[in-house]
């Protein structure tokens, strides 16, 4: 109940914060954008810097359940999973990103916006059912 609870606040500040985002921008440049798409990562290799993948990733990384949410252009998807997974995103100007811990294990959950294959913003938490958030300006 209680990280349903913390879940469920977090959603909200999100949805808040992507709403505000949104009344600040011109409706007549805005496009419509579609969900992300999910893409999951067995073995990470080793990809030469010539290769860095283009566009917005969202990366979420715990080795046990997580479950969250990305916000980018107005729109929310929810996101959950196990592992390391990794959403791209639409081109937009803000990207938000929460995850919580579905456990109480100790180990790192860590979350991150990536550009053109450059880490633009992250955040860990080790703490048990523990958060971790953050959003950028591209």
């Amino acid at each position: 109940m209680k990280k349903q609870v913390i879940f469920g606040v977090i959603l909200m500040v999100l949805l808040g914060a992507l709403l505000l985002s949104a009344g600040c921008s011109d409706s007549s440049t805005q496009e419509k954008t579609s969900s992300p798409t999910v893409v999951k990562t067995a073995t990470p290799t080793k990809v030469p810097t010539t290769a860095a993948p283009k566009g917005i990733q969202v990366k979420i990384t715990y080795p046990s359940s997580w479950q969250g949410a990305i916000g980018y252009g107005g729109n929310v998807k929810s996101v959950s999973g196990s592992g390391t997974e990794t959403f791209s995103v639409p081109d937009t100007n803000i990207v938000t990103v929460n995850a919580q811990k579905m456990d109480g294990g100790s180990g790192t959950l860590k979350v991150e916006i990536i550009e053109d294959g450059k880490v633009k913003a992250s955040e860990t938490t080790n703490a048990a059912y523990g958060v971790a958030m953050t959003s950028v300006m591209l």
